[in-house]
């Protein structure tokens, strides 16, 4: 009885992920859970970050050999979920490019060629 109430508990959990969203040198951590959705994560963002608006900004991420997967619609967002998962993942760096800007790994701006 025990071990059949955990497994139902452990079926109801969500998975969630820590997304790290660099800009400016700063780091914003949201959570993105399975039901998260792209604009979502877009408008915490520009939330927090009050110089960017939605429809000038950007998202990549980078998995494994990896380095720049784009993070643009709901279907990349699955493909996020999937691959961290894969490798037993529950954080993932997210890198906020902004209107021809992009975050370097040292935080600070590079214009985009």
């Amino acid at each position: 009885m025990y071990l059949q109430s955990y497994f139902v508990i452990g079926q109801l959990m969500d998975v969630s992920i820590v997304g790290r969203c660099c800009f400016s040198s700063k780091i914003l951590s949201i959570l993105i859970c399975k039901d998260t959705k792209h604009s979502d994560i877009s408008s915490q963002i520009c939330t927090r970050f009050k110089e960017l608006q939605a429809d000038e900004i950007e998202l990549t991420y980078a998995i494994e050999e990896h380095s720049s997967c784009l993070l643009e619609t709901e279907m990349d967002l699955r493909v996020l979920h999937l691959s961290l998962s894969k490798e037993n993942v529950n954080a993932v760096d997210i890198n906020v490019i902004h209107g021809g800007s992009k975050v370097s790994s040292n935080g600070e701006q590079d214009k985009m060629d």
